[in-house]
């Protein structure tokens, strides 16, 4: 249930990149790198890389000389090679700075990679950090993506939708129906409820509340180590909720806003499986029934029906002392078709879609709260992103809404679950990375 946030390496290791190091472009092409520091070593580092795959120790500064030896450096640059033969394009992903950047390499077979690269302020630039992510195959259209994602072991649900007048219309669908496990993506229903509250006067933004000790959760998050009686805005709560996916702060918005309001929130959000959200977990008791003394509550609870499971949560789950949750569990797959919050893609893309008629209709707040964690950094290619996703053992969810630069909104929603063994994050962040590549592509002027 955490979100995926960039990870900064000062290393050179053929490891997939984290989240948030993934990035989106235009088709790549050499030509579209200027002259600036880190581009112009960006061009040397791809020649040395594939080209002739050898170390040209004058690039690098010392520092990171001292610390990957030119031995092990050589080796990985050649299995790079062996794997991506020469590179045929290279473009520009984004830039932190003159000095620091992602790019995106394409090789002759087809292969394609990312580079984090990050060089000294002074002349000559030498090289301080350098980070290769690992080699995929490049996809050229939606048949591509689905060819991809039906090679995923267990159940991969996909969507990608225009958004405007009416209903979202669909530009890719892989079984869109079908509800899946989405781990903290549920936390857009809270926020849909709260921001709908405050649109009507309820509530606002700026109102506070006292952090309780009931309603403390586990990681992710930070405000489960704060102090019992620490004042924090709702502002603050949906922000930690949504840019960091914290589990505290979320089960006090729930709680606030009462759980059979946020139930009545998911319907009119869009999502169609209504009977899968009753009753709406809280974080807390998600952990207390999977993995509190052993997950021994799980299987009671599911025997019940629907007001008797409203009983039992708050007559046996909440009492539990959270200290009694062995988190582990969740690493691995459990009961993740039966104890979590579902979501088809279509259900997911409509969500997106009620987000999206609030934001155009003037609450920027809503907007800015979504916008904070990008989830995949676009590279300049869209003028709006917002995102949330969410993960357990067996459980991945990428949600994101995008404008264009042209202006057009699109909703993008994919869900991975095996019940059997996990599921693989960098392998579906990358195939949603492609799916935007072909989203942007397809909005731009013919």
């Amino acid at each position: 249930m955490h979100t995926f946030l960039a990870t900064a390496l000062i290393a050179l290791a053929p490891v997939f990149p984290a989240l948030g190091e993934q990035s989106v472009a235009q088709d790549p092409s050499t030509e579209t790198l200027s002259a600036t520091p880190i581009e112009a070593r960006a061009k040397e580092v791809m020649e040395m890389v594939l080209a002739k795959p050898d170390v040209d120790e004058s690039l690098f500064h010392e520092s990171f000389l001292e610390a990957v030896p030119p031995i092990k450096m050589r080796s990985i640059l050649r299995s790079y090679h062996r794997q991506c033969g020469a590179i045929v394009a290279l473009s520009t992903l984004e830039l932190d700075s003159k000095y620091f950047g992602r790019f995106r390499a394409l090789g002759e077979t087809g292969q394609e990679f990312i580079m984090t690269l990050g060089v000294e302020e002074g002349e000559p630039h030498g090289i301080t950090t350098l980070l290769f992510g690992a080699a995929s195959e490049s996809l050229r259209s939606w048949a591509d993506l689905e060819a991809a994602l039906k090679e995923l072991h267990g159940v991969v649900t996909f969507s990608v939708a225009k958004l405007g007048e009416g209903q979202p219309k669909p530009l890719f669908d892989l079984q869109p129906e079908v509800a899946l496990g989405i781990g903290s993506a549920f936390k857009l229903y809270i926020l849909g409820a709260l921001a709908e509250e405050i649109a009507a006067g309820k509530r606002s933004w700026s109102d506070t509340l006292e952090l309780k000790e009931n309603y403390r959760s586990l990681p992710s998050g930070i405000l489960q180590t704060w102090p019992v009686g620490a004042p924090v805005t709702l502002h603050t709560l949906a922000s930690l909720m949504i840019s960091q996916s914290d589990n505290t702060a979320t089960d006090h918005l729930l709680f606030l806003l009462g759980r059979e309001r946020v139930e009545a929130q998911v319907e009119r959000m869009g999502n169609v499986h209504l009977e899968r959200f009753q009753p709406f977990l809280s974080t807390g008791e998600m952990f207390r029934l999977k993995a509190g003394e052993n997950g021994r509550h799980a299987s009671e609870y599911l025997k019940l029906p629907i007001q008797a499971r409203r009983a039992f949560l708050e007559e046996v789950i909440w009492p539990m002392d959270l200290k009694q949750v062995n988190g582990a569990k969740l690493l691995t797959p459990s009961y993740i078709d039966s104890i979590e919050w579902f979501a088809s893609t279509h259900d997911l893309c409509r969500t997106m879609d009620w987000l999206r008629r609030k934001i155009e209709a003037g609450d920027t707040t809503l907007a800015g709260v979504l916008g904070i964690n990008p989830g995949i950094p676009s590279g300049g290619a869209f003028k709006y992103q917002g995102y949330k996703g969410g993960s357990e053992g067996g459980v991945l969810n990428l949600t994101l809404l995008v404008q264009t630069k042209q202006g057009n909104w699109y909703a993008l929603a994919s869900s991975w679950n095996d019940t059997e063994k996990v599921v693989a994050e960098a392998t579906l962040v990358g195939l949603m990375e492609k799916a935007l590549i072909l989203c942007a592509t397809e909005d731009q002027p013919k």
